[in-house]
């Protein structure tokens, strides 16, 4: 799933003004291709993934360095709900990541900032 999602999203120009446009933007897609998510799961008290998709977590970033974003998909790889990540970055440095954390299998996908 977290391929097909990463090459699906790939081919879209998307507004990454902010994380909320871009999120907008991903919802709309996964929304056309009428494929089923849920936006702001809680996988702990603390902890929401912006998108999962048939256990495939769906986290967007627009800042934040490559260790604060690592601790961070950390947190959401340890979540039984979570098969798989798919980071969705306007960040070339977050290209830098490891390709599984705990265990799951992590993709990246480097959007170019751009405004639709």
């Amino acid at each position: 799933m977290t391929t097909r999602i990463a090459k699906l999203l790939a081919e879209y120009r998307f507004d990454t003004t902010t994380e909320d446009d871009l999120q907008c933007g991903i919802a709309a897609v996964l929304q056309q291709a009428k494929i089923n998510y849920s936006c702001e799961v809680a996988l702990t008290k603390a902890d929401r993934i912006d998108f999962l998709v048939d256990g495939c977590g769906v986290e967007v970033k627009t800042a934040g360095t490559p260790n604060a974003v690592l601790r961070q998909l950390y947190r959401y790889a340890a979540s039984e709900q979570v098969k798989s990540l798919l980071l969705v970055t306007t960040r070339p440095q977050h290209n830098s990541l490891p390709d599984m954390i705990d265990g799951k299998p992590l993709q990246v996908l480097i959007l170019f900032q751009s405004l639709i």
